[in-house]
């Protein structure tokens, strides 16, 4: 792996997420038009380039396994009542926890349990509803 493997693969991701970055340009401007190979710059300027092509890379969105399960248990109840994974992601957006919407991806694992406790209820309404719509014979 060259010392250099770095700065291309986040050139690389940056241009992949739509940035139009080109290497030569991007190094010439970067040394203040001192050179447009990586081969010239000391340690430390290679580094610093790292830093910034790291600012200006797309960021990582690592997900928590247990906020994915409450998402995933929150279409499950939608789901089983018959609906769809998109009226179940509506349905934690428009409502959200404690006055506060969100997209359904943003929501903590804590958010999460107060909407999976709710989607529980509604379920268990829908429940009763469709019982007494059997019993009264549709």
């Amino acid at each position: 792996m060259s010392k250099f493997s770095k700065i291309f693969a986040l050139i690389s991701s940056i241009n992949k997420a739509g940035g139009k970055l080109d290497r030569k340009d991007f190094i010439r401007d970067f040394s203040m038009g001192k050179t447009d190979s990586l081969n010239v710059l000391s340690d430390p300027e290679l580094k610093q380039m790292e830093n910034a092509l790291q600012a200006m890379a797309p960021k990582q969105v690592v997900t928590d396994p247990q906020a994915d399960r409450c998402r995933k248990a929150i279409i499950a109840i939608y789901k089983s009542m018959g609906k769809t994974t998109a009226h179940a992601i509506t349905w934690a957006e428009n409502n959200g926890t404690g006055g506060v919407k969100k997209p359904f991806n943003d929501y903590t694992v804590a958010e999460l349990m107060k909407l999976i406790r709710v989607a529980e209820r509604i379920k268990a309404s829908y429940i009763k509803k469709v019982n007494k719509a059997v019993r009264d014979g549709i």
